[in-house]
This record gives C-alpha cells, sequence and structure tokens, in this order.
C-alpha cells in the first residue's frame, strides 16, 4: 500500500507539472516570442556631441518585454543625429538621448577628449571672414597675411572645423536673433590640434587672420577634410 501510494504521489506531481507546462510556461514562451522586435543599438564607444553615422549602429531583434517605449526602432531615424550622452558598445537608443543639432557651443565642448584644444581668432573685417557667412561645423582654410603683406598658406591650416562665431558684444552667431544689433561675427573659435593651436596664436599676434569657406554639409563628408589634415601632420608637411 506504501507503494501505491508514493506512485500516487508521483504521478500527482507529474500532472501537475504537465498543467504547469502547458499552460503557464507554453503560453510565456509564446507570448515572448510574438512581442519580438528590432531595435537600434550602438556598435562601439560613442562619446556625446558626435553625429551618428552608420558604422556606428546595428539593428538587432530582442524581446520586447520590458522594452523601454522610447527606444529608437528605425535607423533611418538614427543616422545623423547628434548624441547628447556618452554611449558605450550595446547600449539601446533612446529618443531623448539624440538630436536633429547639437545645440550650443558649450555642448560641442563635450567633444574635447584630450586629442583637440578650442582657440578663437579675431576677424577684424568682414571680407577677412567671407562676409560674415561662416557658420558653426563649416570647415575652412586660415591664411595668416604678415606685415610685410606675405600671404602665408600653411598645410597645416588646410581644414580646421568651426566650432562658433562670436560677435563683438560676446555673443554666439547661432544663438543671435534676428535685429538684435549685435553685428557680424568678430572672431572664429575653432577645434584644433596643439600645433595648430601655436601657430594661430603666433599668427594672430604678428598678422592677419583670413578665412576661407572649405565645406559645409553631412559629418561624414566633413570627417573625411579632417582626415586629410591628419594625413598632413602624419607626413610633416607644414612650416
Amino acid at each position: 500500500m506504501k507503494i501505491l501510494r508514493n506512485r500516487a504521489v508521483i504521478a500527482l506531481i507529474a500532472v501537475t507539472a504537465a498543467f504547469v507546462f502547458a499552460f503557464v510556461v507554453v503560453p510565456h514562451i509564446g507570448r515572448s516570442q510574438a512581442q519580438m522586435t528590432e531595435i537600434v543599438r550602438i556598435t562601439k564607444k560613442v562619446d556625446r556631441g558626435v553625429q551618428i553615422t552608420k558604422s556606428d549602429i546595428e539593428t538587432v531583434t530582442v524581446g520586447g518585454y520590458n522594452l523601454p517605449a522610447r527606444v529608437m526602432t528605425n535607423a533611418d531615424d538614427v543616422i545623423g543625429k547628434y548624441t547628447l550622452a556618452d554611449f558605450a558598445e550595446g547600449d539601446y537608443i533612446l529618443s531623448e538621448k539624440i538630436s536633429e543639432t547639437l545645440g550650443s557651443a558649450a555642448d560641442k565642448l563635450y567633444r574635447l577628449d584630450g586629442t583637440q584644444k578650442v582657440i578663437s581668432v579675431l576677424i577684424d573685417s568682414l571680407e577677412l571672414g567671407i562676409s560674415g557667412m561662416i557658420m558653426p561645423d563649416d570647415i575652412v582654410t586660415l591664411y595668416a597675411v604678415n606685415r610685410d603683406g606675405v600671404v602665408i598658406n600653411n598645410p597645416f591650416l588646410q581644414y580646421v572645423e568651426v566650432l562658433t562665431c562670436t560677435t563683438n558684444s560676446g555673443v554666439n552667431t547661432e544663438d543671435r536673433a534676428d535685429g538684435d544689433g549685435s553685428g557680424a561675427a568678430k572672431t572664429l573659435t575653432l577645434f584644433v590640434n596643439s600645433q595648430q593651436a601655436v601657430l594661430l596664436a603666433e599668427y594672430s599676434k604678428n598678422s592677419t587672420i583670413h578665412a576661407a569657406l572649405v565645406y559645409r554639409g553631412n559629418r561624414e563628408t566633413a570627417e573625411k577634410f579632417l582626415a586629410a589634415q591628419s594625413a598632413v601632420f602624419e607626413d610633416g608637411e607644414g612650416q
């Protein structure tokens, strides 16, 4: 009789386990599979203040359970946007952490990682800065005209990125309201490396700085110009 009772207990446990599996586990697995969705995530470390490129992201399929409502699901909605936070490899991209524009010049300073510096140069008149039309994120070539009237075209200043342009009253042109009377840009603030900073400090003391617009457009193309400038430093072609 004891053996029969043990067998009955074992049978009851087996029936209960089968019931739980059939009516609890299987439906849960089915719901989880049905909730699989595609999301966009970061493939490598991306710092705050960077424009996202195709190589920075990937689209993967994940379970939808407990997925944040604001996670980005379409790569086309991410490429070209600017990061408003630091991202690590594998991070999901939430809508509030990217933006159509980078924002203020102060936001862009988060790009500084020790390899770049920021320096401002004086633009004495409209013609020296293409009539005040230079804008943040432009790529420019900088020329120096010394006191003897000699034009210095240094290859180290061939492609330089503009952070912002500032008027004589200290207002960044991108922050200026129409008709506020603050005037045209008087300084250009630039992303440079150490050698470029030294050159510009020297030229600013002894020469007049002229800026020529090279490129205005998407970030990927701008990076190609900056890469070409980096190659000049590697070849040691400056003077």
